[in-house]
């Protein structure tokens, strides 16, 4: 059988076509059903990789966003802070001399 040969080396398109009634017949319908059945699994695995990197590339640009956000927030807190500080440091060196 050289669909088996391919078959073994990938090539999930192949089947066996014999049109016999006895058990070769037989095994070359169970051959192809197998080689159905993988074929269907290689294509479910192959959209399920397609659909995680596509929610992978999503999530990691909601991150990024969120991270950016964030960084911005923080840095716009520090400079108020740094400014109160700076507003509040004149004013206890006057109430401690005067």
């Amino acid at each position: 059988m050289k669909y088996q040969k391919k078959v073994s080396q990938g090539d999930l398109s192949q089947r066996a076509n014999i049109q016999r009634k006895d058990e070769i017949g037989r095994l070359a319908d169970s051959f192809n059903g197998m080689v159905n059945n993988l074929e269907l699994s290689q294509n479910e695995l192959t959209a399920y990789q397609v659909e995680l990197e596509s929610r992978v590339e999503q999530r990691t640009k909601e991150l990024k966003e969120l991270t950016e956000t964030l960084e911005h927030r923080v840095r716009s807190e520090i400079k108020k802070t740094t400014r109160t500080r700076t507003n509040i440091n004149p004013t206890i060196k006057i109430s401690c001399n005067g």
